[in-house]
């Protein structure tokens, strides 16, 4: 009757690999000491924990992830190679949810492609002489915030 109970159990290698099995999936690949500089950036978050910090940034590659096989989804069925920001506005307007809070922020008309930047300018407002185009609608410019500070 004993053997056939210790059948039943795991044994002591399997429930170690699926432990850190469970570890592994919960290491997320976006910095978590940036995830936890943006949600600081809210005036009424004093404090965050690590648990929490892991929880967002795993949520937050979970989200992305499903984002953006929608808009290779949506560049597929138009058969399109590059997904560009039409397709990622299509992934956002099939999924409600989503839709609710991100179709605010995305670029309501397609853009002619522009010329690219020389590699003097520096992107958001950056220079090269000329004056800054305006940004689009419910964009900002967060360069400086993921800038690495020394």
């Amino acid at each position: 009757m004993a053997t056939a109970a210790a059948a039943d159990e795991p044994t002591v290698a399997a429930v170690a690999e699926a432990e850190a099995e469970e570890g592994a999936s919960l290491r997320p690949t976006l910095p978590v000491g940036r995830v936890k500089r943006i949600m600081r950036v809210d005036r009424d978050i004093k404090k965050v924990t690590s648990e929490a910090t892991l929880l967002i940034a795993a949520a937050t590659e979970l989200f992305l992830g499903s984002l953006a096989s929608g808009a290779y989804t949506a560049a597929a069925r138009r058969s399109r190679r590059a997904v560009r920001a039409a397709h990622v506005r299509a992934a956002a307007r099939a999924h409600r949810p989503t839709a609710d809070f991100l179709l605010d922020c995305l670029p309501a008309e397609v853009e002619a492609p522009r010329a690219r930047p020389a590699a003097g300018s520096a992107g958001c407002g950056g220079g090269g002489g000329r004056e800054a185009k305006p940004l689009p609608r419910g964009t900002r410019c967060i360069d400086a915030f993921f800038q690495k500070v020394t």
